[in-house]
């Protein structure tokens, strides 16, 4: 491996300090690994090179979202807090990895899940109860109903004598945000480092803030690369309609909030989506994310998920097919 050069770049030191300056949990011990996936390539018959930045051996069963939790733990540490209250759909990996971390780290986690109680617990929600996490299940669709259950939730909490902290807007937009502009800097970190080419194109799977942690460190540091998201939901499924008006606009306006917070002037030029490859909605594979599902796993031996990185190797993949 070739040595590391130097980052003199006044312009990644901006980023640098701007992740510096919000407290921060440490949760992951190491840098995620960069592999190329050449067996796949060769599947595809493309002269396209194609690196996965392997967020998930960051811990067992969990992978991105640690990225989120070291700043949300460092804000819910900053305000002594002795509890976490989130919401989120039954199939969700992020609660799931909030009930997990939870236990790690000696925190009570209580979750609310949208919908009936199954008949029997199975998948996510049998692993948060297996991790020890208070599990509550109410009506409701994504937006408005999760701010509201969790706002009731704190309320009780606050009168049996707990001071819960929320995992709500703005601030886990923002400490997603901050997770993936430090994600950013591993993988610049990597690529100076011999450890792949510089990318010409990062896709991903996100409804937004992942992919804006990396599309506004990107900016911050003037570099010139393509970067693409897959939502994992459609517009309409997200309840976020009464705030902007179609995801180009509310993309942008979560960059200008974050804007705000940090008190940088952020360019985030350049932000694109594909939201073809949603299907059905949220949590419903997709027969394109069932067979990139199973081509990586028959090609390189990783397991990706049909819900999320599953649908961004199909838009990768038919990107490639189509030479875009």
């Amino acid at each position: 491996m070739q040595k590391s050069k130097p980052n003199n770049s006044p312009h990644v030191k901006v980023v640098e300090d701007l992740i510096a300056a919000y407290p921060r949990r440490r949760l992951i011990k190491t840098v995620s690994p960069v592999q190329r996936l050449e067996r796949l390539e060769a599947a595809l018959d493309s002269p396209v090179r194609i690196y996965m930045k392997r967020d998930d051996l960051l811990r067992v069963y969990c992978g991105n979202k640690l990225r989120y939790l070291e700043f949300v733990l460092g804000d819910y540490d900053k305000q002594g807090c002795d509890c976490l209250i989130h919401c989120g759909g039954q199939s969700s990996n992020y609660l799931a990895q909030i009930a997990m971390v939870s236990a790690s780290e000696g925190i009570p986690a209580h979750l609310i899940l949208l919908g009936d109680a199954p008949d029997e617990l199975r998948g996510n929600i049998l692993l948060e109860q297996i991790f020890g996490a208070e599990i509550y299940f109410k009506d409701g669709a994504f937006g408005g109903s999760c701010s509201r259950h969790k706002s009731q939730l704190a309320e009780q909490l606050r009168r049996n004598g707990y001071k819960p902290y929320i995992i709500d807007y703005p601030c886990s937009n923002h400490s997603a945000i901050l997770g993936y502009a430090s994600a950013y800097l591993e993988i610049r970190a990597q690529w100076r480092a011999g450890e792949m080419p510089k990318p010409d194109h990062i896709y991903m799977c996100s409804a937004g803030n992942s992919y804006l942690g990396l599309r506004i460190a990107a900016d911050l540091a003037q570099d010139d690369l393509d970067i693409l998201t897959f939502p994992p939901l459609t517009w309409k499924e997200s309840g976020l309609a009464d705030v902007a008006p179609d995801r180009t606009a509310f993309l942008a306006k979560k960059v200008g909030e974050f804007a705000e917070f940090s008190g940088t002037a952020i360019p985030a030029h350049g932000i694109k989506y594909d939201d073809t490859f949603v299907g059905d909605g949220y949590g419903i594979p997709t027969p394109a994310s069932i067979d990139a599902v199973k081509l990586v796993a028959a090609t390189e031996g990783i397991l990706l998920d049909p819900i999320y990185t599953g649908k961004a190797m199909a838009g990768l993949i038919r990107h490639i097919k189509n030479g875009n």
